[in-house]
């Protein structure tokens, strides 16, 4: 019930009729929400933000909305289904884009794209040439984007130098015994160091430009 009275806070037409926990994701809490209109039935992906982690839910969504809302303009411009080829997100009744409930709870609601599979982990090369397309494929798409419109979601959290100085820190912190275990893997890291501060020195330096 609780489910189905978020559900409703979105602009989608039709009463909630059915509803089923997505349990293969690791962040937030997911769920597939069926939606009956005249006979037919919808399905859509409800999920609760964990605010736990994304501490400023309105920079999320600001990101989401902007970067799906661009990328379903490149498809239409480009024939392809606009459909298919991006999440498309759901305002609530109120015009925003995620419902906060009684208990500060944080949701939001885009329409569930079925017939595909997605996987966990690559089990084979060719599916690594393929995520690597992919991903590929998505920063050519968005390349006109304004990178500078994005919310940084979670402070630092591609500044791989600092990241880098943080796992520094946590080694020399550690119990001898754990470094002696983890030892092939410190060295792995540390001798990456300069490859660490790259991208980071680069974009202070205005060697590359911000991207998506």
């Amino acid at each position: 019930a609780e489910i189905f009275n978020v559900a409703r806070r979105f602009d989608v037409a039709g009463e909630p009729c059915g509803i089923k926990e997505c349990t293969s994701g690791h962040i937030n809490n997911t769920y597939i929400v069926d939606f009956r209109n005249n006979g037919k039935t919808d399905k859509y992906v409800l999920q609760r933000i964990n605010t736990y982690v994304f501490k400023q839910p309105d920079f999320v969504m600001n990101n989401i909305f902007g970067v799906t809302t661009y990328l379903r303009g490149y498809l239409v411009a480009s024939g392809e289904d606009p459909q298919r080829g991006t999440m498309n997100f759901v305002f609530c009744r109120d015009g925003h884009t995620y419902y906060r409930d009684e208990q500060d709870g944080c949701w939001r609601m885009y329409r569930y794209i079925d017939n595909v599979v997605s996987y966990a982990l690559a089990d084979s090369p060719d599916m690594f040439m393929k995520a690597g397309f992919a991903f590929g494929q998505f920063q050519r798409r968005m390349a006109g984007y304004d990178a500078t419109a994005l919310k940084e979601t979670i402070p630092d959290f591609h500044n791989t130098k600092k990241r880098f100085a943080r796992f520094c820190e946590v080694v020399d912190a550690c119990t001898s015994e754990r470094r002696d275990i983890a030892a092939e893997e410190i060295k792995f890291v540390r001798a990456r160091e300069s490859q660490c501060a790259l991208i980071v020195d680069e974009l202070a330096a205005g060697g590359i430009p911000l991207r998506v």
